[in-house]
């Protein structure tokens, strides 16, 4: 009947008919079941492991919309093709996102211009990816640094970060997961980074990654004078 609105789901008719039988006459049994632990794969990445050591290197970790600026994601990835949504929230979130680089720059322009210099930040997340005529989901790790390479402190000399010190940062990374003497880094031409300061990132002959300098036509771009190196691994 219209009147028992609480009457929603399967389980909701499973109980009333169970008090309308009642309660005493349904018999009780004891449950059992077989219980055994699996073993974990030793080849799956330990995500808790890997966003710890980035926290040990002080890194902080974002969580930005899948959703981003359709101008900001062909500026960052000029390359890759964009899936627009049909019905956007806002106009800057109306495709979805080909790398994690935007979520990363606009966490970096928000702290900037509120005084915060000195930032190294990272993400895991999923980008969407077109393969022919299908969408792939693709699961991504990135990070960005920029300013100075140690707070400021009188026992250590400031100075800037650089390329050497995200490299440094992406071997320990990949060190948690496979042999890094295994890992090669190559000179490589990407169209949002530096020609003379990025490289592609290999484990054996498989290109698992990027890093670099941002460009500094992007720089301007964006509005920054400071120099920003970012890197994206599968």
């Amino acid at each position: 009947p219209l009147y028992r609105f609480d009457l929603v789901l399967p389980e909701d008719m499973i109980e009333e008919i169970a008090r309308l039988y009642g309660y005493d006459k349904i018999p009780a049994h004891s449950l059992s079941s077989e219980l055994y632990a699996t073993k974990a794969s030793q080849e799956a990445s330990d995500l808790h492991d890997l966003r710890q050591l980035l926290r040990d290197q002080d890194f902080q970790e974002i969580i930005s919309y899948s959703f981003v600026d359709k101008k900001l994601q062909t500026l960052l990835n000029p390359t890759e093709s964009q899936q627009e949504l049909l019905n956007p929230i806002t106009a800057d979130m109306a495709v979805m996102r080909t790398n994690l680089w935007p979520g990363l720059i606009n966490t970096m322009l928000f702290n900037k211009n509120r005084q915060q210099h000195r930032l190294r930040l990272f993400e895991i997340g999923t980008c969407f990816l077109m393969r022919g005529n299908k969408l792939q989901q693709i699961p991504k790790i990135a990070g960005l640094i920029t300013g100075l390479c140690f707070p400021e402190q009188w026992g250590t000399a400031s100075r800037e970060v650089d390329f050497y010190d995200l490299k440094g940062n992406i071997e320990l990374l990949m060190g948690q997961a496979v042999p890094v003497d295994e890992c090669t880094f190559k000179s490589a031409s990407h169209p949002v980074l530096h020609p003379w300061r990025s490289a592609d990132i290999y484990y054996k002959d498989r290109h698992i990654g990027v890093m670099g300098a941002i460009h500094p036509s992007v720089l301007q771009d964006l509005g920054v004078s400071s120099q920003i190196f970012v890197f994206e691994l599968d």
